[in-house]
C-alpha cells in the first residue's frame, strides 16, 4: 500500500519503486542503532548498524548482487523492506 501512495503522488518509475524501499531500508538501519544503544550504549548500536550494513549473509545470486541482506532487499522493489520496518 506505500508503494501504491508512492506511485500516486511521485508517478510511476523506476526511481519512485526504489525510493520507499530504500527509505524503509534506512529506517531498519535507525531502529536497530536505537535499540544497540538502548541495549549496550553507543558503541552497540553503532556496532550492529556497521554488521548490518556490512556482513555478507547468503549466497550470490541474479537478485542479490552483494549477499548482505539489507542492502539487497532495499535494493530492488519488494515488500521486504516494509515487513523488516513494521
Amino acid at each position: 500500500m506505500a508503494l501504491a501512495a508512492t506511485f500516486k503522488f511521485a508517478g510511476l518509475g523506476l526511481f519512485q519503486a526504489r525510493f520507499e524501499t530504500v527509505a524503509l531500508g534506512l529506517l531498519v538501519l535507525a531502529l536497530t542503532v536505537a535499540l544497540g544503544r538502548r541495549l549496550h550504549g553507543e558503541a552497540g548500536g553503532l556496532l550492529a548498524a556497521l554488521l548490518l550494513i556490512s556482513v555478507r549473509l547468503t549466497a550470490l545470486t541474479p537478485s542479490q548482487l552483494t549477499g548482505i541482506v539489507l542492502l539487497d532487499m532495499a535494493r530492488i522493489a519488494r515488500y521486504d523492506m516494509a515487513a523488516t520496518a513494521f
